[in-house]
């Protein structure tokens, strides 16, 4: 985690933007939206994920001190951009 690369409030908004545009994209998709997975399983997931994504920044922020808040939550988020745009391929 401590080679995170530096990111600021407006990169993480770029990343949450990404986030949703790529989210609503899968929501679109017919239902299975690959094999089994459907859009009420995505949109489950999506909230788990959204605790998940805040619960690992607290937890990061203890033991990478050094690392900001907006840098561990924009590469969590762009992270789950790259699994959501998965789905489309």
């Amino acid at each position: 985690m401590s080679q995170v690369p530096a990111a600021s409030a407006s990169d993480f908004n770029v990343a949450d933007a990404e986030l949703n545009a790529a989210y609503r994209r899968v929501m679109a998709a017919k239902d299975p939206v690959s094999g089994t997975v459907t859009r009420d399983g995505i949109r489950t997931a999506q909230r788990a994920w959204l605790s998940y994504r805040d619960a690992s920044v607290a937890f990061a922020k203890i033991k990478y001190p050094s690392v900001t808040s907006e840098s561990i939550r924009t590469r969590l988020t762009q992270k789950r951009v790259a699994e959501l745009k998965a789905f489309l391929n």
